[in-house]
């Protein structure tokens, strides 16, 4: 017998603890972004991607980005550059990030002004081309 037991996803031998870990498979895109974990100061970026992802940008509305680090990205050895309100990530090696529903960079900020979004977001494959995005709720109006 085995003592493996499912997890919050019901997941056998999964590691969730609740159902806020557990995938969003009502994505319906190549690749889904959120803002997870925001705190007063610095917050996640979350990604569900159905397809290898090799390089994206985007623009955070509402705060001053300092610096995106970590996630995903930096796993896989994408390179990470940032302006006040945009990131962008590529691999001159031809990396890219793999399928899955992880946290794709963290972000440090300042002059949040209380409203925070997601703006012009660009995703793309391996061989260049452009994947289906959606921003759910974080879309800015």
């Amino acid at each position: 017998g085995s003592n493996l037991v499912e997890d919050e996803c019901g997941e056998c031998g999964g590691d969730a603890n609740s159902a806020d870990e557990c995938p969003d498979e009502s994505c319906g895109f190549e690749v889904c972004i959120s803002i997870i974990n925001i705190n007063s100061n610095s917050l996640d970026i979350g990604m569900i991607n159905s397809a290898s992802v090799a390089g994206f940008q985007f623009n955070i509305n509402g705060i001053t980005i300092t610096t995106a680090s970590g996630g995903v990205t930096e796993e896989n050895g994408l390179s990470v550059s940032t302006s006040s309100n945009m990131i962008l990530s590529f691999s001159m090696s031809g990396a890219s990030i793999p399928a899955g529903n992880n946290e794709l960079t963290h972000i440090e900020f300042t002059d949040n002004s209380g409203t925070i979004c997601l703006a012009n977001p660009v995703f793309s494959s391996q061989s260049g081309e452009k994947l289906s995005v959606s921003l759910g709720d974080f879309e800015c109006d």
